[in-house]
């Protein structure tokens, strides 16, 4: 049997806050359950779910004002992954935003599921937990910060008149149900076959106020490639970006050049890695990334000659896209190498 996938603590200034409005010194909690999460490593390192949940629901208990849970939905932000708080933020419609949803699965917590289904016109955002622990409290803790998370985001998008259709809960009304009907603003539903906010489909498609283009598409280049970097990659994307920089001729020829050297369809590949949260193209950004700096550390390579190699049409796009993988532009990069 495989060992639990760990958590990563991405979300401890929420932790932070959510306590600290609550009456509960985090620290203090965090230290008699041992753990000590560390900045330096706070994206790669990981924590037992065993003992997150716990945690979770030592802290709830400590409350003194208000529902931990509640409280760290409320207060959930992207502090440690600024790239998915800038895509959320610049999105064209809600229906695009909910992208992030994946990636937050992904980077913060593999056990937590959310699923945006549309029907007739409602839309129904779906939480499945998988956690291969069971502490019931805990994971009714889990489900009132996750979908009190999504109704603050989507709040936050659409403005303070979008309003929710139904929320649903798995779980008996608990003896604090009127905070339920405070925070999510409607008498909630308990006892029901799935946990799910329902709001009208609509809202989906309305064009945001937020939405920048530029900037969007910028953090989602970010995000892939912090995905690429972080993420254990499954056989078949590991696949794809072996052949891509071990064989930078392929960049050129895209998916279907790819997909013919793995004897696949190149629909059938595109539709399997976006299975595993990552496109084609998310692992082509990725694979130029590491081409990039390994090519601008050679010297003998000008940086025409690198954007060229990569696939770029001119010096412009290959420093734009090299500004979005490193904040900085080729020469620039090497000139602090060199430093």
């Amino acid at each position: 049997m495989t060992s639990p996938e760990r958590i990563p603590m991405l979300t401890l200034a929420s932790w932070v806050r959510a306590g600290a409005q609550c009456g509960v010194n985090v620290h203090v909690l965090f230290a008699e359950h041992g753990l000590s999460p560390h900045l330096s490593h706070i994206d790669s390192a990981g924590f037992d779910p065993l003992m997150v949940l716990k945690v979770l629901a030592a802290t709830t208990r400590a409350s003194t004002r208000g529902h931990f849970p509640f409280a760290l939905g409320e207060n959930f932000a992207f502090e440690h992954l600024p790239e998915i708080e800038t895509f959320v933020a610049t999105a064209p419609t809600l229906r695009e935003a909910f992208r992030a949803v994946e990636w937050a699965r992904l980077l913060i917590n593999p056990y937590m599921e959310l699923q945006l289904e549309e029907r007739g016109n409602e839309a129904w955002v779906i939480l499945k937990l998988s956690f291969p622990v069971r502490l019931h409290r805990a994971h009714v803790f889990v489900t009132e910060g996750t979908l009190m998370a999504v109704k603050k985001f989507g709040r936050s998008l659409l403005g303070p008149e979008a309003a929710l259709l139904r929320a649903t809960f798995k779980h008996k009304a608990p003896a604090y149900a009127a905070e339920y009907e405070r925070c999510f603003e409607l008498e909630p539903e308990f006892g029901a076959r799935e946990n799910a906010l329902v709001f009208p489909r609509d809202y989906l498609d309305v064009p945001l106020t937020g939405a920048y283009p530029q900037l969007n598409a910028q953090a989602a280049e970010m995000v892939a490639n912090r995905l690429a970097r972080f993420q254990p990659r499954s056989e078949l994307q590991s696949q794809v970006l072996a052949l891509l920089t071990q064989e930078p001729a392929l960049l050129a020829s895209g998916v279907i050049g790819v997909a013919d050297r793995l004897h696949l369809h190149p629909r059938t590949l595109q539709r399997r890695l976006k299975d595993e949260g990552l496109g084609f193209l998310d692992l082509q950004s990725a694979a130029r990334h590491t081409l990039a700096t390994r090519w601008l550390g050679d010297d003998g390579e000008d940086i025409d000659t690198v954007g060229e190699r990569l696939g770029f049409s001119d010096r412009r796009s290959f420093s734009l896209a090299f500004k979005r993988w490193t904040g900085t532009t080729p020469g620039a990069w090497r000139r602090n190498r060199d430093a």
